[in-house]
C-alpha cells in the first residue's frame, strides 16, 4: 500500500482497519489518548512541583519547603 510501516496513526491505521476491523484501531487510538492526557498531566505536575524546590531558601529552608510542597501536593525528594 505504500505505507510508512513506522508510523501509525493517518498511515498504517487506514491498512490495519481494513485488515482487522474498525474496533481495533478504535481501541488504539483510545489508548493512545489517554497515554498523552496522562503525560500532560505528569509534566504540569513536575512544573508544579519544581516552583516550591526553587524558591525554598538555601540552609535552613526546611520549613518553607515543606509548608509549599504540602500546599501543592507535590512530594519531598530525599
Amino acid at each position: 500500500m505504500g505505507l510508512d510501516p513506522d508510523r501509525w496513526f493517518d498511515n498504517v491505521e487506514h491498512a490495519a482497519a481494513a485488515t482487522v476491523g474498525r474496533e481495533t484501531v478504535d481501541y488504539v487510538a483510545n489508548i493512545y489518548k489517554y497515554y498523552i492526557a496522562y503525560r500532560m498531566l505528569r509534566d504540569r505536575q513536575a512544573t508544579r512541583c519544581e516552583a516550591p524546590m526553587a524558591a525554598a531558601p538555601q540552609g535552613g529552608g526546611g520549613v518553607a519547603v515543606a509548608a509549599a510542597t504540602a500546599a501543592t501536593g507535590c512530594q519531598l525528594k530525599p
